[in-house]
């Protein structure tokens, strides 16, 4: 695909942490094949804490690009796209719970994608021309239309990487 589009690493990853205490690692990106982000975790204790990455996707093919889709892909070596560890005295089996209020969205202009392997269809980038990207951890205030489940400390959540697909049609 001779419009497959990098994304520009020329503009750096920001991040952006809400909540007192929020840790997160810095996102990268590979643009080896389709533009992904790795190294996505941050580190919650409440709900309400988020973090939120944004960079921008910039078409340098000759072509119209169009973003086909956003695959979230597994932790490597485990069979699931998001887990949450327990740090030092924390309870695992209430971090297990808390990490049912935690998601992560992407957002490519207008188009948003929180499950696996959304398709996507209307978003196109013109021949030299960029949108921004933003991806979004976020430990909810509410879980099921209730307070959402705490933990009794700190704890890492992690995402798989998120690839993004472009190519020549919508």
């Amino acid at each position: 695909s001779a419009a497959a589009d990098k994304v520009d690493t020329t503009t750096a990853v920001t991040k952006e942490v809400t909540g007192t205490g929020v840790e997160a690692t810095d996102a990268t990106i590979d643009n080896s094949t389709n533009p992904t982000i790795k190294n996505l975790k941050a580190t919650f204790k409440e709900p309400g804490q988020k973090v939120v990455y944004t960079f921008y996707a910039y078409n340098a093919g000759e072509y119209t690009a169009y973003l086909n889709a956003i695959n979230f892909i597994n932790i490597s070596g485990e069979s699931t796209a998001k887990k949450c560890t327990a740090k030092g005295d924390t309870t695992q089996a209430l971090v297990d719970a808390a990490c049912n209020a935690i998601s992560v969205t992407v957002k490519a202009g207008d188009v948003t994608a929180t499950t696996t392997n959304d398709a996507i269809s209307g978003k196109s980038i013109a021949k030299g021309a960029s949108h921004a990207i933003t991806v979004t951890i976020e430990y909810a205030e509410k879980y099921q239309d209730k307070d959402s489940p705490r933990a009794d400390g700190e704890f890492d959540v992690t995402f798989g990487d998120i690839s993004l697909t472009y190519g020549s049609v919508d």
